[in-house]
């Protein structure tokens, strides 16, 4: 059946969830979540009563895809832009994906192939207090990490360039003399590890008559009231059009990542990538930093400090929460998690797919 909405001439809008770039399986951790690109569970933004969906099929312009509420529709391409992915750790997503395949006609049941336990939380937290007997605590973690109490902090030490952003990155001093205020986010992103050597440089070089136009989108992504992705947005294209380049994902957001760290987190993509096997089956990076994109991977990081919190780790911000994926997730990490679980096998932890459902 034919989604009603199709009835209706589609505005242009941005590449959809269907539009994505076919995955390209990079470990052994990779799961078969995803079919054609496609992240592992959608739902229709307006038609959020027929509960989430997977797709079944392609057929030449259209998808077919099954809902929980026991019918399969067909999308044209030009309405892919309906479906939004929807972002679970990966247990639930297994759970849900389960059950909606369950609901398929034999002809479009696939024959499954061997499914592989990506790294979960649950084995990070063990890995990280075997490194660190304390936590995020611990005084190796802490002066490794944060602050060892020298004058001149380390660029990989955290609090040396929080520090220093709450100073030069307010709302009142990026509303003051351009270039102070430019001189300041120079003088932040020198302190840190969390952007590259050659990009730092090239934001360092940045004309003089753009700074303006530069501090006038930064102090509108930190303190703007418009939707954070369009604040994104904005500021990812200034950056691309006064340093010549696209921007990393890291440098985009580098400035609310530091300046409002229990708000933003920087992101690194292979990273989170790789965090989102467990966290959210299905989220894809894109070479260029995307606001929607920027959300989700947001979204993805609260949802990891919430879990961690409550399984006894406690981080002071996302800064900790980054260097938890990181120190987790490295492949010195994922060596030794192999080794846990080889000694001692650790089970995917259940979850009601039911109660999320009623909650999507």
């Amino acid at each position: 059946m034919l989604d009603s909405d199709t009835k209706k001439t589609a505005p242009t809008l941005e590449p959809s969830v269907l539009d994505a770039p076919a995955a390209t399986p990079t470990s052994e951790e990779e799961t078969e979540t995803l079919e054609n690109g496609m992240p592992a569970l959608v739902r229709h933004s307006k038609r959020t009563q027929w509960g989430l969906a997977i797709l079944v099929r392609r057929i030449e312009d259209r998808a077919m895809l099954q809902f929980q509420d026991g019918r399969m529709r067909s999308f044209k391409k030009g309405f892919y832009h309906l479906l939004e992915a929807v972002d679970r750790p990966y247990d639930v997503t297994m759970e849900l994906v389960d059950a909606l395949r369950s609901m398929l006609p034999e002809e479009d049941v696939k024959p499954g192939a061997r499914r592989v336990r990506p790294i979960q939380l649950d084995e990070q937290i063990a890995y990280f207090f075997e490194m660190f007997d304390g936590g995020f605590m611990a005084e190796t973690y802490t002066e490794t990490h944060r602050s060892d109490g020298r004058k001149r902090p380390l660029k990989r030490h955290r609090d040396g360039v929080v520090d220093r952003a709450a100073k030069e990155l307010t709302r009142k001093k990026l509303s003051g003399p351009v270039a102070d205020a430019m001189k300041g986010m120079g003088a932040v992103l020198k302190l840190s590890d969390l952007v590259g050597a050659k990009e730092r440089k090239v934001f360092l070089a940045i004309a003089e008559e753009d700074h303006e136009v530069v501090v006038q989108s930064l102090r509108a992504l930190l303190y703007g009231t418009s939707p954070l992705v369009q604040r994104l947005d904005g500021f990812v294209s200034t950056l691309e059009r006064t340093m010549g380049q696209t921007p990393s994902w890291e440098l985009a957001t580098f400035f609310a990542g530091v300046a409002q760290p229990d708000e933003h987190i920087v992101v690194k993509p292979e990273l989170f990538q790789r965090q989102a096997l467990w966290m959210a089956p299905g989220l894809r990076c894109s070479d260029r930093p995307m606001g929607l994109l920027y959300e989700r991977m947001r979204t993805m990081a609260l949802g990891v400090r919430e879990r961690i919190e409550a399984l006894d780790l406690t981080p002071r911000d996302l800064l900790d929460v980054r260097d938890f994926m990181w120190l987790t997730l490295k492949p010195a990490a994922r060596t030794r998690i192999a080794e846990m679980r080889l000694a001692k096998p650790v089970a995917v932890s259940s979850s009601v797919a039911e109660a999320d459902v009623e909650a999507a």
